[in-house]
């Protein structure tokens, strides 16, 4: 019996954010605003029930036992409470401290840049999760103990996608990507994370390298294309990016992904999905900036 539509795996960072305008290196910039968040998997769990308010998800991620993960966990209790089908299978790690993100947010390049502190969350350990539709693996870049045998166990009854979180990667961090991504039906990146994977210069010859390896297909975002493949046939799709409008990037790859999922779960027309998650994550990327600035 499937007990949760979508089961989300990964890291957990509390994020400290400062909002800028054209931010100058070397230099002392000031903040238009701050804020202190539960990023990551809280950005895609937010941005699922947004759009499925009646979806059921469970988590699996790990904190560690300090203030930051009081505070993740805190918030995840109260999220449940809101939602009342929220399952949370946080594992508390005494050896290690809670990831953590200190990022700067350009609203007017529409830019971010951020300095990560891995902890607990990137190093878990257990892989056993409820029954679910969809399994949702995030930051696969950064589990190191996430096994080929873990992805294999979630493809027998579920979904499986997985999205990542670095712009460079080693060859031997590449080689482990590949071996996982044929055990995978959706990897969905942005343009710099796909082309460091693949070490092409083109994002739809990208696309269709990653699609190649996946069930299904390589969904690859930027903030002005999107790039949907199952490596025999590539589809390119502008977008509906406003250049001019001023936005917090923040979590921009998470709601992706997430819108990605909900409508998926209902709709196999891929890239009609890509375009809503473009389209809905370029709205509430702007609203965020509104409300905050």
């Amino acid at each position: 019996m499937i007990e949760y539509d979508v089961c989300l795996i990964g890291n957990l960072i509390v994020d400290s954010t400062h909002c800028v305008s054209n931010f100058i290196p070397g230099q002392s910039n000031i903040s238009l605003s701050h804020n202190v968040s539960v990023g990551s998997v809280a950005n895609v769990l937010r941005a699922l029930y947004e759009i499925e308010p009646e979806i059921k998800v469970s988590i699996c991620s790990s904190v560690g036992d300090d203030i930051n993960g009081r505070y993740a966990l805190q918030w995840l209790s109260d999220f449940k409470k809101e939602t009342k089908t929220l399952n949370m299978n946080i594992q508390c790690d005494t050896d290690s401290h809670t990831s953590s993100a200190v990022i700067v947010s350009d609203v007017v390049e529409n830019i971010r840049s951020s300095i990560v502190n891995w902890g607990a969350c990137s190093q878990m350990k257990n892989f056993e999760i409820p029954s679910s539709s969809w399994v949702h693996v995030m930051y696969g870049d950064k589990l190191d103990n996430l096994s080929i045998d873990a992805l294999k166990a979630f493809k027998k009854s579920a979904i499986v996608s997985m999205d990542f979180c670095l712009n460079k990667h080693t060859v031997k961090k590449t080689h482990k990507i590949n071996a996982m991504l044929s055990h995978i039906d959706y990897a969905i990146l942005s343009v710099d994370e796909a082309q460091s994977i693949t070490q092409e210069t083109r994002s739809e010859l990208a696309a269709k390298k990653i699609g190649t390896l996946v069930s299904k297909y390589a969904i690859i975002h930027s903030p002005r294309h999107i790039y949907v493949s199952d490596g025999s046939k590539t589809s390119a799709l502008d977008t509906d990016f406003i250049k001019d409008k001023r936005m917090n990037v923040l979590g921009a790859g998470d709601m992706f992904a997430a819108a990605i999922i909900a409508k998926t779960l209902k709709s196999s027309d891929i890239v009609k999905n890509a375009q809503f998650a473009h389209r809905h994550t370029t709205q509430k990327l702007m609203e965020s900036y509104e409300k905050e600035i």
